[in-house]
């Protein structure tokens, strides 16, 4: 645990052989323009050199909060874990092969206060595997409620939101691959929930993701999603 003051923002990122993109990822969050914040990564059962990186990136900057697990439980366990640990007023999500614009929390913060919502993504630029592409979903609330009952429309390594979101509504594993939407459809149900109409994240393509590997049951889960949105 890291000896710091309480931080403003926990910056949870969950990692599984990410050692190819890791280093790149945890810097962007190091040079954010807000420094007062806490990177809690996991290493879900790693077989590269993933765990050794976050050890020695952890060496370099006392805001890196390293958590070893093993054997591989999956996304839904590390992000409850990495809460379990988080000691900042506001959450944040990022991916282990994602990379963050330097300003991404400043701005998310001043959005979240702003606009009076308790969780917000962003605009993001997909890139790898073909010409990158900048995706501008939906971004005022109204908008948003709008397009959750069809697909999800926030996208999870750009989210920011007020630590009393992930304190009233958790992951749940029987929705993992779809774990987000479930959470997004839920807390839109209390909270407001907003995108920055601004790209503060570069999102990396590439074959492993579990989206492109899982499709069919990622499928499956996000219908049952929609139901439940609709009905609520």
């Amino acid at each position: 645990m890291s000896s710091l003051s309480r931080p403003h923002v926990s910056v949870l990122m969950p990692c599984h052989n990410g050692a190819a993109w890791l280093e790149e990822a945890i810097r962007s969050v190091l040079v954010q323009t807000r420094s007062d914040i806490e990177l809690l990564v996991y290493d879900d059962g790693s077989t590269d050199a993933s765990w050794s990186l976050i050890e020695r990136m952890a060496a370099g900057d006392e805001r890196v909060v390293p958590i070893h697990g093993s054997p591989n439980k999956g996304i839904v366990h590390a992000l409850t874990a990495m809460l379990n640990h988080a000691r900042g007023s506001f959450i944040a999500r990022m991916d282990a092969d994602d990379i963050c614009f330097p300003s991404r929390f400043e701005q998310q913060l001043a959005f979240l206060d702003q606009q009076k919502v308790g969780l917000c993504g962003s605009w993001f630029q997909e890139f790898g595997g073909g010409l990158p592409r900048n995706v501008r979903w939906p971004h005022r609330p109204e908008e948003l409620d709008a397009a959750m009952l069809f697909q999800n429309t926030i996208c999870h390594p750009t989210v920011m939101a007020r630590r009393e979101v992930f304190e009233a509504f958790a992951y749940r594993a029987e929705y993992n691959l779809a774990e987000e939407y479930d959470l997004f459809v839920r807390a839109g149900q209390r909270f407001r929930l907003a995108n920055v109409p601004e790209v503060l994240l570069r999102y990396r393509r590439h074959p492993e993701q579990a989206t492109r590997a899982k499709r069919g049951r990622m499928e499956q889960l996000t219908q049952g999603i929609r139901l439940q949105a609709l009905e609520a």
